[in-house]
């Protein structure tokens, strides 16, 4: 018992160390990385995804999560789409320390991205309290990018944690965050209507046509 208290706490000790370390490594340009995976065109056709050098990029203030993954920033920003309806949708930046960035679009626009969520799936986290604290932090970041976001009815169990994320007057998905060995082992995003309606978990608001209902932000 000895013994993993003592592990327990020498964990958490080089994790405060190296979030303070890697609070003092730059990192790379956040703007020149968007800009590079989604260039911007004078044209844009529907589907397609530019960043526009003029765009706001604001850093996420997660600082549970900024604890447990010491070595990946957090931003948020808007891409331009090409649809009439949802001309501009918000997005996620995760941008670790080295490698490439990854990305996740508002729930409100796509289903999850594979690389974003195995970035979250690296947060360690070792005690209940932090888990629920790093959980809360994933579930606000997907509240930030979804238009009228808003996360209700949070609750943390032995290493599970769920959440809704409402969309304005719509309870949109259900978050779902489990913890194992210390580290995330899942973030899912569940659409509640899904059973009720048949549409296919990975299909996109374009493909499903119902742009008009989500009331994305222009």
């Amino acid at each position: 018992m000895r013994q993993k208290i003592a592990c327990a706490f020498i964990a958490s000790a080089l994790a405060e160390f190296a979030s303070t370390l890697a609070a003092d490594v730059p990192i790379p340009d956040v703007r020149a990385a968007l800009a590079e995976r989604y260039p911007a065109a004078d044209v844009i056709h529907g589907g397609e995804l530019q960043f526009e050098q003029q765009t706001p990029v604001e850093p996420a203030d997660l600082p549970a999560l900024a604890k447990a993954l010491p070595n990946v920033r957090f931003f948020t920003t808007k891409l331009r789409t090409g649809y009439y309806e949802y001309p501009r949708v918000s997005v996620a930046v995760a941008v670790p320390r080295h490698g490439p960035i990854a990305m996740d679009l508002s729930p409100t626009y796509s289903e999850s991205d594979r690389e974003f969520t195995e970035m979250l799936k690296s947060a360690r986290v070792l005690r209940a309290s932090e888990q629920r604290a790093v959980a809360n932090d994933i579930a606000r970041l997907f509240a930030i990018i979804t238009y009228k976001g808003e996360v209700r009815k949070p609750h943390y169990d032995e290493g599970r944690y769920s959440a809704e994320l409402w969309h304005g007057d719509l309870l949109w998905r259900r978050v779902l965050i489990e913890f194992e060995n210390g580290h995330v082992s899942s973030v899912t995003l569940v659409n509640p209507k899904d059973a009720a309606t048949g549409l296919p978990h990975n299909q996109t608001p374009a493909q499903s046509g119902s742009l008009r209902q989500l009331g994305g932000t222009p």
